[in-house]
């Protein structure tokens, strides 16, 4: 399983990269429209956002699945990759939480 292509960097991109990269991180911006529609979701939208979980729910399972075969691949493959692993591993907390949220089925109620 091929995970990436190589490319090469100039010494100009090399120079801007290091500069960006001593940098501190700028604030996250979450912008998540799931949150909006839940937010406006009224009685009479209740089935729609209904569909709209099971939806996210399965497109968030997959994407789970995705995340751990690439953490196979990287543990198996790429053991060096320490911080690419960490990396993933954030991202698959993040969808494991996620997930939980949703099979709460918060809009049952």
């Amino acid at each position: 399983m091929q995970l990436w292509h190589v490319f090469t960097i100039t010494d100009a991109g090399r120079k801007a990269f290091q500069e960006w990269f001593r940098r501190p991180p700028e604030p996250d911006v979450h912008r998540e429209e799931f949150l909006l529609k839940l937010f406006f979701t009224t009685e009479e939208t209740k089935e729609e956002m209904q569909h709209h979980f099971h939806r996210k729910l399965e497109e968030m399972k997959d994407a789970r699945e995705k995340f751990k075969q690439i953490e196979r691949f990287l543990k198996h493959d790429l053991p060096e990759k320490t911080y690419w692993l960490k990396t993933l591993q954030v991202g698959l907390a993040h969808l494991e939480v996620d997930i939980a949220w949703l099979l709460t089925g918060a809009i049952n109620r």
